[in-house]
């Protein structure tokens, strides 16, 4: 036991300590050391810090379908480390460079070093090769983040196979995303957090996804996505992620050739009217285009069309390399306007067509051609059931 009167002058010593700005984290422990002494341990108390089910399988298929992963975590380094192991990304690294440097210069230099060293690693092991992990403290950022020296930093998490940031605050999650989206505009950032301190990087990335969990809502109120396990990342990214890409993809292409052909159907006719300006089709009609005919289509894609099933989706995520090379359609245009005759109740210029029976035909055919084009992009809507939402 300790007396009163001992630890009074003991922790008005500690006081004193903690107000210190120079030299505070010697003085500090100096004084625990003279209260931590001559002590009998009766017990401890731990808390487990254990990762979600199937999360090293979830980021092992990540790797396989070419996404790079970043740990930025508070913790220190050599937990950082170990959860790097334990989750897979540092099982199989060859070379892993940690940078832990107090000046500007120290920094740089190990940089350049790491460069170097990894260049030469790459022209012996193949050019493909990735297998390098880095290691970064919160301090080193400092020199780091708003500087020339992001660039390096971007050219490094590129070359590598993974990067873990150790003992970052909030604000420097944050500044490592913009650091990536500034020098890798090409690429898609997706940010996720489970708590408060996530906010910041989830709104700065393309894509926020949110853990819901003991940790608050915060990060599931600032995402675009929320879910209770990491896992779930893997089916979000490989399955939907993949339908949705080819389904928004198409349905740009779509609106472009749709608009495309009814815009030239006018400008064919243009050439049996003798340019007189008058329509091919009545403008309630051609209204009537966009609203009825050409509607149906994009639910149809939106439903029903997956190039890959599921299931194979989720086996083979190597695909998900490959997927994203969409190619435009030919451009084929089949009409056949017919050379329309003035009527007494039709003028040349801005009048109506003297057959607009027969021409309303020709425009209901024009959605007709447009999936024609279409549908042969369309495998799993003609040859699959798809897979299973």
């Amino acid at each position: 036991e300790v007396e009163q009167d001992e630890f009074t002058a003991w922790y008005q010593e500690f006081s004193r300590t903690q107000a210190l700005t120079e030299g505070r984290e010697a003085a500090l422990e100096e004084v625990a050391t003279r209260i931590e002494s001559n002590m009998t341990l009766l017990g401890a108390t731990a808390i487990e810090d254990s990762l979600q089910e199937e999360v090293p399988e979830t980021l092992k298929a990540l790797e396989h379908a070419g996404i790079k992963t970043w740990i930025l975590t508070g913790d220190k380094q050599e937990t950082a480390i170990n959860i790097g192991v334990s989750c897979g990304l540092l099982a199989d690294v060859v070379n892993l460079v940690v940078i832990n440097e107090d000046s500007f210069e120290d920094v740089e230099a190990q940089m350049d070093r790491a460069i170097g060293v990894w260049r030469s690693l790459r022209e012996m092991m193949g050019k493909a090769s990735t297998n390098f992990g880095l290691v970064i403290d919160g301090h080193t950022l400092q020199f780091v983040l708003k500087t020339e020296l992001e660039k390096k930093l971007v050219l490094l998490g590129k070359m590598c196979k993974t990067v873990l940031a150790c003992r970052v605050a909030p604000k420097q999650k944050t500044e490592l995303v913009e650091a990536v989206r500034a020098w890798d505009k090409d690429k898609v950032t997706m940010a996720i957090g489970d708590g408060a301190n996530d906010v910041g990087m989830i709104g700065a990335a393309h894509v926020g996804i949110g853990i819901v969990g003991v940790e608050g809502v915060e990060a599931k109120l600032a995402s675009d996505f929320a879910f209770t396990r990491f896992r779930f990342l893997q089916r979000l990214l490989l399955v939907h992620g993949r339908w949705n890409y080819r389904r928004m993809t198409k349905m740009a292409l779509y609106i472009i050739y749709k608009s495309i052909t009814v815009a030239l159907l006018e400008v064919y006719f243009a050439f049996y009217n003798d340019y007189s300006g008058q329509l091919f089709v009545d403008p309630m009609l051609a209204g009537l285009y966009n609203v009825l005919l050409s509607a149906v289509l994009p639910v149809v894609l939106g439903v029903y069309d997956r190039d890959m099933p599921a299931k194979y989706a989720l086996m083979f995520p190597v695909s998900h390399n490959s997927f994203t090379k969409c190619s435009l359609w030919p451009f084929y245009l089949v009409c056949s306007p017919t050379r329309s005759r003035q009527t007494p109740h039709s003028g040349p210029i801005g009048g109506l067509p003297a057959r607009p029976t027969a021409n309303t035909f020709r425009l209901s055919e024009l959605p007709v051609v447009v999936w024609a084009e279409l549908l042969p992009g369309c495998h799993s809507l003609l040859f699959s059931r798809g897979g299973q939402l």
